[in-house]
Parts: structure tokens; sequence; C-alpha cells
């Protein structure tokens, strides 16, 4: 779907483009691609660019769960159960890596962990789940 706002913008640009150089406006002009053109450029970019972070984001998710299979089997339920009833992590794969750094370096203890899932549940039970709002805007990924 195209936009005025968009086609603006790409006129805008090009226009900057002309301005910038006066002398050589003639030739600057033959060389700018339509504003159709631009606009499906920026599409394919803006395509490309998103199945790039979605690709980054599902292979250091893949980083963490082999990070965390790593671990030995009597800490992986632990350090799962820590992951999924601690009300402040923000379950990102980032932070399930450095999680799991942590429990590597001995920084985060079985017994650190399991005051940590205690917690968790106290709190829980005494404030409730977490309210989850919806995402800031301009922070949701369209699908493609």
């Amino acid at each position: 779907m195209v936009t005025g706002r968009e086609r603006a913008g790409v006129e805008r640009s090009q226009r900057e483009k002309l301005r910038r150089l006066p002398l050589l406006a003639a030739i600057v002009a033959e060389t700018l691609p339509t504003v159709e053109e631009q606009m499906e450029t920026n599409r394919q970019a803006k395509r490309e660019a998103e199945r790039s972070i979605r690709q980054r984001r599902a292979d250091e998710w893949r980083q963490g769960r082999t990070a965390l299979y790593r671990l030995s089997s009597n800490l992986r339920p632990l350090a799962l159960e820590y992951w999924n009833t601690h009300r402040w992590l923000p379950g990102s794969p980032q932070h399930l890596i450095a999680m799991v750094g942590s429990i590597e370096r001995g920084a985060l203890t079985p017994d650190k962990m399991s005051a940590g899932i205690r917690t968790s549940l106290e709190t829980t039970a005494r404030l409730g789940p977490v309210a989850v709002g919806p995402a800031p805007k301009g922070w949701h990924l369209k699908s493609a």
C-alpha cells in the first residue's frame, strides 16, 4: 500500500538531491530513479532488513537454547524454572544467553536461582501477574 506520505518523502528527498548540486541538476535529474522505482527499492530494503533482523533473532534463540542444553542435567531444570518464573527477566535471547553465562561462571548459583524463584513466586502471589501492555509505537514487525 502506497501512502501519500511515503510518496511525499521520496519526492522531498529527490528535490533535496537536486538542490544540493544546482550546477549539476540536469545531470543528477537524469540519474534519479522515478518516485515509484525509489519507493519499490525502499520497500525491498525494508523487507530485507526485517528478514535479517528476524534471522538474527532466531539465531540468537538457537544459540541461547544450545547454551542452556550444555548445562549439566541437574542445573538445566533449575535454570529453566528460574527463566520461566522470574518475573523481571525480559525474555529476550540475549538475556537467556547472559543468564546461562552467569550460571557457567558461577555468578548465578543454584542457591541464588532457588531464592529468585521463591521470591518471584511470592511476589506474583502478592501482586498478581505482570501486566503486559502493547509494545511501544514502532517496535512491532510486520510480516512480509
